[in-house]
């Protein structure tokens, strides 16, 4: 801990009088909300179950008295929140459609706005201001806070265009209640940066704070900068008391204290342990303030220092360490960021504290998952459940999924067993095997699913886990040189590899195409349900000779976009080959390519594969299915879909007939920023909607997906040893293919149900 230096006080005596609300930045700090301790790994004689939670009951007192509220605010990205008059809030937000991406005004910008939501009628009212132009290319508001009179003031940003220079400047707007500014003061500053702190003086001065470089500089009421000081200190943001002092919060010696801005005074905080307290806007009494750390709200006596925790965020499911704005009617309101849409949310005074949720185990290795982010919202927003993440996560810090199935399948097999576990890259189908995981169709809709990917998903009659959303591996080429093809067979891809007059593929050694055979190939060669295997065919002999041709790439790097453009430039095939979404796919046809392509799959019936972005699985033995069954509806909601549409295909029969309507909606024309045609490789292409033609296309080619990504350790162990053996020379393709045929053989046999 370090002492505030004097050269602070005496630079920050300059706004004595601060009576300020400022846009907060949004806390660098995870939130350990719904994530326990790791759990520890099982010892003999160790009274505590592995997979045991935390507790069997929540109860709102648990959290305080106070509920978790997200406000009705539709259309809009909200950036940032300050309190009004009474139980008014303005909200620093951009306009957006449902899906989160930015709406473009009539003069081809994207709009930020200020406007004014009502708490106790939680609707938007009739209040909006939005910078003008004023000739300018683009307008933000970058930060806005109260005078001591209530005024409202913005420091908005404008761009310029001078030549191919891209020119700002900064003006101070004071907005009136209709609206409208009533005085516009040009700001004396070259650049600020971003996420700036404005402060206002009762003496019409202003105080601007950019916590990115540590700067505090001041500026007297026409603008002119008076003051500048680096203040690395100084903690963000600074909050005023009931009499209009000004504090801020920062380091000593010993603990966290609150500082009146001006004077030398420290007040060590007490109570508060999870790093330094960001204080809150507004109070509601002389002598005290409102702090937040990582995981609690706080009363803090300006009197003492003394805490008193009134809501814990952890239970609450909300992320801590950030700015609440504390209003008239006792609720404290925040930007929520826990979607891809930030939206206004608010911690109000509850009056039913005994309610009491049930707990819902569930284990991981990868509690910080897209999937599984989800966890916050769905504990906010169930009356009766509670998910608790067991974190397995530092098992392999220490070691390897291998170590993850050990520690867990020895406890399951004890009888201790958590309600879900996320299997994914672990061999699941051995607990579906011993019937210990609950068939999913029991519990969800399955009109409300992709049928193909459904299907996909299935092993022995049942569905045993969810994935959340998914993506598609595939191998990629021109039809122009593969044909129209949706699937191929060995003899046809060595072919291609005989003939080809260009390389195959990018970067491509013998360990790898071994790799990718064990991940694409294996069910070519073995059905673990039936017991049987052919890997002494003929076929499986061929592609152990075609892998031993591969030579070792001095550089195995490349991307997506890459290989595609190594695909326009006549590369016979494209791998690894990932896709998240339908306007990829038309992407990569209209202008990465330039043509149709053949998604074509590994030789096989089912080359192109799907990977789940989770497994999710719960067990028969649990005493909550309906629970597992709410929260996995949950993951199916519209929300939560949309939200994992940004990264991968969901799994929603309705997201994902969404997701191609977006891609043949015409691109907005009145946004000058938006690029209107690509340029690949001096062809220049126009930018199109995906066509009705194309949609069917690709609706086609997702329909023929039968199976996801799965590979057997122990068979991927067998090749890998047999095929060390063909790489150095000690045996030809034939005698591997044998001894590889044996072993697995004898897998199968041992491991026979």
């Amino acid at each position: 801990m370090k002492s505030t230096p004097r050269f602070l006080c005496a630079l920050l005596a300059i706004s004595l009088m601060l009576t300020l609300c400022a846009c907060g930045r949004e806390a660098q700090k995870k939130s350990a909300a719904d994530v326990p301790p790791a759990q520890a790994d099982p010892v003999p004689g160790q009274a505590r179950a592995v997979f045991a939670p935390s507790t069997d009951f929540i109860s709102a007192e648990d959290a305080g008295a106070y509920v978790y509220a997200q406000l009705p605010l539709a259309g809009y990205r909200v950036h940032a929140v300050l309190p009004a008059d009474g139980d008014l809030v303005y909200a620093i937000a951009t306009r957006c459609d449902a899906n989160g991406l930015f709406l473009i005004g009539e003069d081809g910008v994207i709009p930020t706005q200020i406007v004014q939501y009502d708490l106790e009628a939680q609707q938007k009212t009739d209040f909006c201001y939005q910078p003008a132009l004023d000739g300018a290319r683009d307008a933000a508001i970058s930060a806005a806070a109260l005078g001591a009179d209530g005024s409202l003031w913005c420091l908005v940003c404008r761009f310029w265009r001078d030549g191919e220079t891209l020119v700002k400047d900064f003006t101070l707007e004071s907005v009136d209640a209709d609206g409208t500014v009533s005085k516009s003061i040009p700001l004396d500053c070259p650049e600020v940066r971003s996420d700036p702190e404005l402060f206002v003086n009762s003496d019409g001065s202003f105080l601007l704070h950019t916590p990115e470089d540590g700067i505090l500089t001041v500026y007297d009421a026409s603008g002119h900068q008076t003051a500048q000081q680096s203040v690395e200190l100084l903690t963000d943001p600074i909050a005023a008391d009931a009499d209009g002092q000004a504090w801020l919060c920062t380091d000593t010696e010993d603990r966290a204290a609150l500082q009146a801005v001006g004077s030398e005074k420290q007040i060590p905080i007490s109570g508060v342990t999870n790093g330094l307290p960001t204080l809150c806007y507004g109070t509601d009494a002389p002598g005290v303030l409102y702090a937040a750390d990582s995981t609690a709200l706080y009363r803090v006596s300006l009197e003492n220092g003394a805490t008193e925790k009134l809501a814990d965020l952890s239970a609450l499911g909300v992320r801590g360490g950030q700015r609440f704005s504390r209003t008239a009617n006792g609720c404290f309101v925040f930007t929520d960021t826990s979607t891809d849409i930030p939206f206004l949310a608010a911690l109000c005074p509850s009056s039913s504290g005994s309610r009491q949720k049930t707990v819902l185990t569930l284990a991981t290795v990868t509690p910080d998952s897209e999937v599984l982010a989800q966890v916050r919202r769905f504990n906010r927003s169930s009356a009766d459940y509670h998910v608790e993440l067991l974190d397995f996560s530092s098992l392999l810090d220490s070691g390897s999924y291998e170590d993850v199935f050990t520690v867990w399948n020895t406890a399951i097999m004890a009888g201790d067993t958590p309600d879900m576990i996320d299997l994914s890259n672990l061999p699941w189908h051995s607990f579906a095997d011993r019937g210990l995981l609950l068939d999913l169709n029991t519990l969800l809709p399955q009109e409300a699913l992709l049928p193909w990917l459904w299907d996909a998903l299935s092993y022995h009659g049942g569905n045993f886990t969810f994935p959340g959303c998914f993506t598609v591996e595939t191998l990629v080429g021109k039809q122009s040189r593969l044909g129209n093809k949706s699937s191929w067979s060995v003899a046809e891809f060595l072919k291609l590899a005989e003939a080809s007059d260009i390389p195959m593929f990018s970067g491509m050694s013998r360990e790898l195409f071994l790799s990718y055979m064990e991940q694409y190939l294996l069910d070519a060669f073995w059905d673990e349900e039936a017991g049987t295997c052919s890997f002494d065919s003929e076929e499986f002999q061929a592609l152990l000779d075609y892998a031993n041709t591969l030579t070792a790439p001095e550089e195995l790097s490349y991307d997506l976009e890459n290989t595609m453009l190594l695909i326009r430039r006549d590369l016979a095939l494209a791998e690894p080959v990932t896709l998240r979404s339908v306007s990829q796919l038309h992407q990569i046809e209209a202008y990465t390519v330039g043509e149709p392509v053949a998604w074509i799959g590994w030789p096989g019936e089912s080359g192109t594969k799907l990977r789940p972005a989770a497994e999710l699985a719960a067990f028969k033995d649990t005493a909550h299915p309906d629970g597992i069954s709410e929260f996995l509806q949950f993951l199916l909601s519209e929300p939560c879909q949309a939200a994992f549409s940004r990264f991968a295909f969901p799994m929603t029969v309705s997201a994902f007939e969404s997701e191609i309507t977006a891609a043949m909606e015409p691109r907005n024309t009145n946004d000058s920023d938006i690029a209107t045609e690509f340029t690949v490789d001096g062809t220049v292409y126009p930018i199109v909607p995906l066509s009705a033609e194309d949609a069917a296309r690709y609706e086609a080619f997702f329909e023929r997906i039968s199976a996801q990504v799965y590979s057997s350790q122990q068979v991927e162990a067998i090749l890998e040893a047999e095929c060390a053996a063909l790489w150095a020379g000690a045996k030809t393709p034939e005698e591997t293919a044998a001894q590889i045929q044996r072993r697995v053989e004898l897998y199968l046999a041992e491991n026979a149900p």
